[in-house]
């Protein structure tokens, strides 16, 4: 009577049965996940690289960034164009420092080795762009020369050239009636010309010490007094060596008559 008037187990009307709960659609993470994923959030907020460590991790990616692209510039380059572009600098207009300071370094070692080595390394092009570079240097020294003639300028002095520089077809052959050759080699009577002007300085002072009378040379001596003893000069050592002996053989045998004084005894 009771479950009747309840309504029985499956009864659904009135107040009395068992109702099941909706299921859920959100999913629950467990406790653990829920852990993990808070301290990941933690740390990505805590850590923050330090100024020293970005200074050094800057530095290292712009090193290498200027490492690859020199790299990729020295494979890509075109070294004739370089080269090219190199050997003509001695033609360039106004004063050219590279000129003044290398030009003659590089036609004297130019010179110091045969033709015949410069023409088994005529396909390098290295070898090929240095010795461009002489003729090139050579050129600006014969047109340099040509503007102190026309303007009435002293060989030591400084010229500019006007623009647009140098002729690139200026012959230097026909100006003097020298080959190449002896202008690289410096064995011709003008090429030596800019030598003569670097060296001339030098050259005056090694003349002036040998005009100067040394002293077997003096026509005056002193004797152990101080007093001057004119006589006749020594034109070189062995004059005085055989003026020597001859003093000591008349001593030696007496010397009676002999005034004549003593040079060079003390």
């Amino acid at each position: 009577r009771r479950r009747a008037a309840s309504g029985g187990y499956g009864s659904s009307g009135g107040g009395g049965g068992y109702k099941l709960d909706a299921p859920q659609t959100q999913k629950i993470r467990s406790p653990f996940d829920a852990h993990s994923q808070q301290n990941f959030n933690n740390n990505q907020k805590e850590y923050k690289p330090s100024l020293l460590l970005r200074a050094i991790k800057l530095t290292l990616d712009i090193t290498v960034s200027v490492a690859i692209s020199i790299y990729a510039s020295a494979i890509f380059t075109d070294k004739q164009k370089l080269l090219k572009d190199a050997s003509e600098i001695p033609l360039l207009p106004g004063r050219s420092l590279v000129s003044d300071e290398l030009c003659l370094d590089f036609r004297k070692e130019y010179s110091m080795y045969s033709k015949e080595v410069w023409d088994r390394q005529k396909d390098d092009l290295l070898m090929g762009g240095i010795r461009d570079f002489v003729v090139n240097c050579r050129k600006r020294s014969r047109y340099e020369d040509i503007i102190r003639q026309e303007s009435g300028m002293r060989e030591e002095e400084s010229v500019s050239i006007p623009s647009p520089g140098v002729p690139v077809d200026l012959d230097v052959v026909d100006m003097e009636g020298e080959s190449e050759e002896e202008i690289l080699d410096g064995t011709s009577s003008g090429g030596s010309r800019r030598n003569e002007r670097e060296q001339r300085m030098v050259g005056n002072e090694e003349e002036d010490y040998l005009d100067t009378p040394n002293s077997f040379e003096s026509n005056h001596n002193e004797d152990d007094n101080g007093q001057e003893e004119h006589g006749e000069t020594w034109d070189s050592i062995n004059d005085f060596e055989e003026e020597d002996e001859k003093e000591k053989d008349d001593f030696g045998n007496g010397g009676a008559g002999n005034n004549k004084p003593r040079r060079g005894w003390g």
